[in-house]
């Protein structure tokens, strides 16, 4: 190996050695927050979650209490509403943390299009988002599919309800699963035997698949089907895109699919082309990169199919805010989203760990600090507990108390 890139490794080693500012800590809300824990905020309400007398609440970026610790369950919000449960009983909050519907239901689903469905002494009634019943639904088992679209079970058979309670397709179906805007289904007739296709929100049937065993989800207008032991795809009239000539195969998507052909894994394009090496495993990408592994070696493509980390690494994590970092002898090479050595992890690493708002949280003995993408300790080693960075802010814990701090990054 050239004398040159090791010059280059040890003045990158040298770098992320070196301590920046590590000490200075920039407060938002001081550590005074006295609860148990306090999770990352969520992006979309720009809340956290906090727990207090083994009951969950939410805050906000001040440390504000919007919903107070009253609650059972996590909070997970759908069209600017979630579910809560208190003593087993559920009712809904809006993201200002009002209650708008009562506690007072024995099953509740999330919304969809504007609706839910809740039980109540053993009934079924659908709801809208102010709490007002819709209608009353005389079924065995109902939940929420498609937006708009409720799935309704009757003796074992699956069915499906619009948003007012008005019947779609009577019960019929033995199995279903959500591509998109349609519904997959499978179904028997006393006469035909079993059928599978597709059928589309008002209950017409869009492609039929029997000529099929198997089916995998339809993205990008190709549906992943099996024909004697082996996979290809077909278009959304039926006919077939890509021969059936492997052994496993995933859904397209960003125009690539991952397939398995004679016990390895490609990428193929929508013309059935492979634009990648063969190797032993492709995981699923994520920012349009995928880690991939020969001989127990683990590297990364590009979704083009082009290897941008060398397959020599121990464990490469997924692509997290175009960081990546790949292991090898107990150091962790932090590389960017072009395979480029930002910095080197000497610390005690988790494999698991990734970087958020380009900030990573590392442990030394029983506390928590932060790096940056070069590797250098920006914030020291002195919080009991702490979350990983999100709307470059993050809840840590400091002599007991919780408090936020905000990103140290320019």
């Amino acid at each position: 190996m050239k004398i040159s890139y090791w010059i280059c490794i040890l003045s990158f080693w040298i770098a992320s050695t070196s301590v920046c500012g590590q000490n200075k800590i920039n407060w938002l809300v001081k550590p005074v927050l006295d609860v148990e824990h306090i999770w990352s905020f969520d992006r979309q309400t720009k809340l956290a979650m906090f727990k207090k007398g083994g009951k969950l609440g939410l805050i906000n970026q001040k440390g504000k209490v919007i919903v107070p610790a009253i609650y059972d369950d996590y909070f997970y919000f759908r069209e600017g509403i979630s579910k809560v449960t208190q003593n087993k009983q559920k009712g809904y909050i809006n993201i200002q943390g009002r209650l708008i519907v009562p506690v007072q239901y024995q099953k509740a689903s999330n919304f969809s299009g504007g609706v839910a469905v809740v039980q109540r002494n053993n009934q079924w009634l659908l709801i809208n988002n102010q709490g007002a019943i819709i209608a009353t639904l005389p079924y065995d088992e109902v939940a929420t599919a498609l937006p708009s679209i409720i799935k309704v079970v009757k003796d074992k058979k699956i069915g499906f309800v619009d948003s007012e309670g008005k019947l779609i397709i009577a019960p019929k179906f033995t199995y279903v699963n959500y591509i998109g805007t349609l519904i997959y289904a499978q179904w028997q007739d006393t006469d035909q035997g079993t059928h599978h296709g597709f059928f589309d929100k008002q209950g017409k049937m869009v492609l039929l698949l029997d000529a099929y065993q198997g089916f995998l989800a339809m993205r990008e207008g190709k549906i992943p089907v099996m024909k004697n032991k082996k996979y290809g795809y077909v278009d959304t009239n039926g006919k077939v895109v890509i021969p059936f000539q492997y052994d496993k195969v995933y859904p397209f998507e960003q125009g690539i699919a991952i397939v398995t052909i004679d016990g390895k894994q490609v990428l193929i394009n929508g013309a059935g082309k492979e634009v990648s090496q063969r190797y032993d495993k492709i995981k699923f990408f994520k920012e349009s990169k995928a880690a991939v592994s020969k001989q127990n070696k683990w590297g990364a493509i590009d979704i083009n199919g082009k290897e941008i980390i060398p397959v020599l690494y121990e464990q490469v994590t997924d692509f997290q805010d175009g960081i990546t970092i790949a292991f090898k002898q107990n150091q962790g090479w932090i590389l960017d989203k072009n395979g480029k050595l930002q910095g080197i992890l000497n610390q005690q690493y988790d494999p698991f760990m990734k970087f958020s708002n380009r900030l990573l949280k590392v442990y030394k003995g029983s506390k928590y600090g932060y790096l940056n993408v070069k590797g250098q300790l920006v914030i020291d080693y002195q919080f009991e507990a702490a979350t990983n960075f999100s709307l470059d802010l993050a809840p840590v814990k400091l002599n007991g108390k919780w408090g936020i701090i905000k990103t140290p990054l320019k």
